[in-house]
């Protein structure tokens, strides 16, 4: 089976963890190219997945690209739901990123990820009736609430531009926390690299609760990961 992948990370990851749930007995082809998107090869940040290999062109044996695994084209088992995310867990970065993000002690902190860039006017265009659940004054009231029960909880802010990372630091001063500053001088669809994005990605999985953005596959995939951590 040969497939090629496309669009952002996470969407990526799943269409892998699908078709690995899918067809795990079998190798799998991954064309896995490099884009604006999605800046980096799998085989630089992640562990070999029993069964997939990477390549960088396809060939006769391609079914096509896919954003998601298609479950509505295959028969499948009363368990696929249950084994896919269960087998996100075949998704390891190498050991240097997981001893880094141990360092970060997150285990009593509260990890939340606000998607933005090209994703909000996608999002007002095709579910408008989500917007009051992912805009800033959603985010700002949960935060705030979190703080009432607990005024000095930490509160890992993973985004993916500078204006809501500085927003919410200079809003919550002594509560937010994040990796590193984004560039503001940013004109691309993702303005952090594909090393930050897998970091801040494996360090919501650690924190001890998690908030996503709705119809973020970034925030699906770290929802998924944590359903079998806890």
């Amino acid at each position: 089976m040969e497939i090629e992948v496309k669009f952002g990370l996470c969407n990526r990851l799943q269409t892998i963890i699908g078709f690995f749930t899918y067809n795990n007995k079998n190798t799998i082809d991954v064309v896995w190219k490099e884009n604006e998107e999605c800046p980096g090869k799998f085989e630089d940040y992640f562990e070999k997945i029993p069964n997939i290999n990477f390549i960088e062109k396809k060939t006769e044996k391609y079914l096509g690209n896919f954003y998601r695994f298609p479950y509505e084209e295959y028969e499948l088992k009363d368990t696929y739901q249950s084994d896919f995310i269960r087998n996100h867990r075949i998704i390891r970065p190498y050991i240097e990123i997981r001893d880094y993000i141990k360092t970060l002690k997150l285990e009593n902190v509260i990890g939340i990820h606000i998607r933005r860039t090209d994703f909000l006017p996608y999002v007002k265009k095709n579910f408008s009736d989500i917007v009051p659940e992912i805009d800033n004054n959603y985010f700002h009231k949960l935060i705030k609430n979190i703080l009432i029960e607990n005024p000095k909880q930490k509160v890992f802010l993973a985004t993916d531009n500078y204006e809501n990372q500085n927003m919410f630091y200079q809003l919550f001063p002594k509560n937010i926390i994040f990796r590193k500053i984004i560039d503001k001088k940013q004109n691309k669809k993702r303005h952090t690299d594909l090393k930050d994005a897998i970091i801040d990605l494996f360090c919501l999985i650690e924190c001890k609760e998690f908030y996503g953005t709705k119809e973020s596959s970034f925030s699906k995939f770290v929802e998924n990961y944590r359903y079998n951590k806890f």
